[in-house]
């Protein structure tokens, strides 16, 4: 990430939350989001400004966020 941040690169990661899919070979109903809503709320997340706070852009630092825009510890 340090190398390719100057040349205009950026990069952040994504949790999608727990998603109602045949990831399994079976419909999980258990999850949080359906598909259609966790993938709209990705494109949200990757769509929207990156500002995070005075002089500083999200991208000067990894983080990854989930779908309610909680930041996780790695």
């Amino acid at each position: 990430m340090n190398e390719l941040r100057p040349e205009g690169f950026t990069f952040r990661l994504y949790h999608p939350g727990w998603v109602r899919s045949y990831m399994s070979g079976e419909l999980n109903t258990e999850g949080d989001l359906d598909a259609d809503d966790a993938a709209r709320m990705a494109v949200a997340y990757f769509l929207r400004d990156r500002y995070e706070g005075p002089g500083i852009q999200e991208e000067d630092r990894l983080v990854m966020r989930d779908w309610l825009g909680r930041e996780w510890p790695w």
